[in-house]
């Protein structure tokens, strides 16, 4: 019988450090938690690291017990399930709106923050601007490109498209 070597995971600290090893590579953290709050969490540990601070200041601010930090860190348990005003302490912990703590949990999604009903027609209303517009229509999405691009997606170029339009980012060629 074959033995399994097992899943290679940064060392965890035993109850008596509080600690968790902080120096884990994109991939490690990716490997750990698989699920939504990864960026949360990376946020976290990199404020933690960078202003030289204890995950256990952090879990005491939030109102955290260690055990549960340590299964949110690992994936066995999502930030999503933290309750609201857990995840408010977490965004004032890192300075950040609340909101944006709360779409990086997973509680809500950036498509929350549209009317259902319209909101494909003015997507793809969007993408027919780009399509039409002269300086970008080169870089635009066929129509079935476009359907089949993720919605999340399709917001993003949709808010950046709608920035470009008031402001250009790169310089005109001069001739």
């Amino acid at each position: 019988m074959a033995t399994r070597k097992p899943k290679s995971v940064p060392e965890v600290a035993t109850d008596d450090q509080d600690e968790v090893d902080l120096d884990l590579s994109d991939d490690e953290l990716d490997q750990i938690s698989p699920m939504a709050g990864v960026r949360l969490i990376q946020l976290i540990l990199d404020k933690i690291k960078d202003e030289d601070l204890t995950q256990r200041h952090f879990i005491d601010y939030v109102g955290l017990s260690f055990p549960y930090w340590r299964a949110i860190l690992y994936g066995k348990r999502s930030f999503g399930a933290v309750k609201e005003h857990k995840l408010r302490k977490v965004a004032d912990f890192l300075q950040i709106p609340p909101v944006q703590a709360f779409i990086l949990a997973g509680k809500i999604e950036s498509a929350d923050f549209v009317v259902q009903a319209s909101r494909q027609d003015e997507l793809n209303s969007v993408s027919e601007h780009i399509r039409s517009d002269q300086r970008w229509m080169g870089l635009s999405l066929s129509k079935d490109e476009w359907a089949a691009t993720p919605l999340k997606t399709q917001l993003l170029i949709a808010a950046l498209y709608g920035e470009a339009k008031l402001q250009a980012f790169l310089s005109t060629p001069q001739i």
